[in-house]
């Protein structure tokens, strides 16, 4: 043995800048229960990757939040203890911010119509494999460990369109995803006239990369085939416009009437009609003309289990306004229309997109 050296990878690299620590929930960690191993997860996630990363950060955490705290102070803590490890040569400045979810639980509950967010709503992401048509082929890697026939693996580090259109929104995806197959079909259409040596020798040289697009471009088809058909089964474009309606404006009869109707709709799935509920219990919880008695049962007759039409309550007993430190929404009504019609609505691309995570605006001010 001539050198051993210490990697620290207890945690999942997504993307360049997103990773996971692979915690189905945070829940056993809520008010009235405590899970230690997870916590201890956590806490460990965390400090492999900024050991990873050679950071000794500075941290922020949410005041009125004391899993945030306490997790910041084991942090803290843990860093005390192994300074050594933490030893790093002065860098740029780098900020941890611990961010409780109870302070928006509306942004997990909206529909997303973004490429990877869609397809890991509409899917399920795990590791960077999706499984596609599971309920029509027998789902799970092959036994060498490679992607089974009905398994991808979409990772921006090789797949160079995929890295490009990640965040592109879903029209903005099917017009690129066109001009990705026109591409392939024009370089196909060369390889199928090769006339001399020196184009076969060419061909020859570019093959790799021939194939390689020509497997992205059949994985991309795929996905997004299947993502439409989905989108059409579960009605999600009418879901997804209340969903953002009830997200940024405050009119409670218009919503209420919107959500019947689709409540009503049998094209509408039971989980897509609790989602908008949980989404009017969040938003009207305050509300005189709240009607949440009357959507539970709607939900019970839509065939949603009585398991989860109890999240009804719980939402609000978890991210309610007695949970959040700062005002979720803001009661705008026509005032906020007229606000957008008066900027020319130069913020928001379509009526999909509207809603802004609080998120955003806490890094816009770091």
């Amino acid at each position: 043995v001539k050198q051993v050296q210490e990697f620290y990878g207890d945690f999942y690299a997504i993307n360049k800048d997103l990773f996971t620590l692979n915690i189905d929930s945070c829940a056993p960690l809520m008010r009235g229960q405590w899970d230690q191993k997870l916590f201890d997860r956590m806490t460990s996630g965390i400090l492999a990757v900024l050991l990873a990363m050679k950071r000794r950060p500075v941290m922020r955490y949410q005041a009125k939040s004391t899993l945030c705290e306490r997790l910041a102070n084991n942090l803290k803590d843990c860093i005390k203890q192994e300074s050594a490890l933490f030893d790093f040569r002065a860098r740029d400045n780098c900020l941890l911010l611990l961010l409780d979810r109870r302070e928006d639980p509306v942004t997990p509950i909206l529909t997303q119509w973004t490429y990877q967010a869609m397809i890991h709503e509409l899917f399920g992401i795990t590791n960077n494999r999706v499984v596609i048509n599971a309920s029509k082929k027998k789902a799970g890697p092959s036994s060498d460990g490679e992607a089974s026939d009905n398994e991808v693996v979409l990772s921006g580090e090789q797949d160079l369109f995929f890295e490009k259109n990640m965040f592109s929104n879903w029209g903005d995806l099917c017009l690129r995803l066109k001009q990705f197959v026109d591409e392939f079909k024009a370089k196909s259409d060369q390889t199928s006239n090769i006339q001399s040596i020196e184009e076969m020798k060419n061909f020859m040289r570019d093959y790799p990369k021939f194939r390689e697009m020509s497997g992205n471009v059949s994985k991309h088809v795929n996905l997004v085939g299947e993502m439409s058909e989905r989108i059409n089964e579960r009605d999600l474009l009418n879901v997804s416009v209340l969903e953002q309606e009830m997200a940024c404006y405050d009119e409670h009869s218009k919503h209420y009437e919107k959500l019947v109707v689709l409540l009503q709709n049998p094209k509408t799935k039971g989980m897509d009609c609790l989602r908008l509920v949980l989404l009017y219990a969040l938003r009207y919880e305050g509300n005189k003309a709240n009607a949440l008695p009357e959507l539970k049962k709607m939900l019970q007759a839509k065939g949603v289990p009585p398991e989860k039409v109890l999240l009804v309550d719980t939402i609000i007993k978890y991210g309610g306004t007695k949970e959040r430190q700062s005002a979720l929404f803001q009661r705008e009504g026509i005032t906020r229309v007229m606000t957008n019609i008066a900027r020319g609505f130069k913020d928001v691309n379509n009526v999909y997109t509207q809603h802004e995570p609080p998120m955003k605006n806490i890094l816009e001010k770091i």
